[in-house]
């Protein structure tokens, strides 16, 4: 899979936060805290998973190049 797919992918996915089960699942995927994946989604202004993934990423908070299974 080429990277432009998986970010086309990741755009697609956006999140709901107000729900506790979908933030402790997002949260434990990403490897970040619940606290974390808020402020992602506050200082990227955007629940898309892609925009969360770079701002996460850019604050060093995932270590590892990151390709959800979903």
């Amino acid at each position: 899979m080429s990277n432009s797919v998986t970010m086309n992918h990741l755009n697609s996915i956006l999140l709901d936060l107000s729900e506790v089960k979908e933030l402790n699942f997002w949260a434990e995927k990403l490897g970040v805290r619940p606290e974390s994946l808020k402020t992602a989604v506050r200082a990227s202004r955007s629940n898309a998973l892609d925009q969360i993934i770079i701002y996460l990423k850019s604050c060093n908070q995932i270590h590892q190049e990151y390709l959800p299974t979903v």
